[in-house]
């Protein structure tokens, strides 16, 4: 304990620790404390997860500022790569890869099915499609 009546930093960082582990979406967010000072660390997979771990950890009390270096990481190329794995599944020799919202295709498919494909994958709404498929 300091000797001014405020909270030590080991059970500041105790009781955060606590706060950020009720909440399962801040499962790989970590904090630090110093001098009364938190720093958040970590992942996130949300836009807004950042400040609301912050939010979060605000409500214990004797903290006196929050330095947050959280890293969010978009979930969507985890939506999108579980949709367009679905969509090629249905064809024999396509392969698929995402990453940054591209989708790489891969292997050879019908030409019959070409156009079929793409609309499929068009309605997820990547920010590209980059067709490397050798057509049949």
């Amino acid at each position: 304990m300091s000797s001014c009546g405020g909270t030590s930093d080991e059970d500041l960082q105790k009781k955060v620790t606590q706060k950020l582990q009720q909440n399962p979406q801040f499962k790989e967010i970590g904090a630090t404390v110093k001098d009364g000072v938190v720093t958040l660390s970590g992942n996130c997979e949300n836009g807004d997860c950042d400040s609301l771990a912050a939010q979060q950890v605000k409500t214990v009390g004797g903290i006196k500022s929050i330095d947050n270096q959280i890293h969010k990481q978009e979930k969507t190329d985890l939506t999108l790569r579980t949709s367009v794995q679905s969509v090629v599944s249905k064809y024999d020799g396509v392969q698929a890869d995402v990453a940054a919202g591209v989708v790489v295709l891969r292997g050879s498919i019908d030409k019959k099915d070409v156009n079929s494909l793409m609309t499929e994958l068009q309605v997820l709404k990547p920010k590209k499609l980059d067709n490397q498929l050798a057509v049949k």
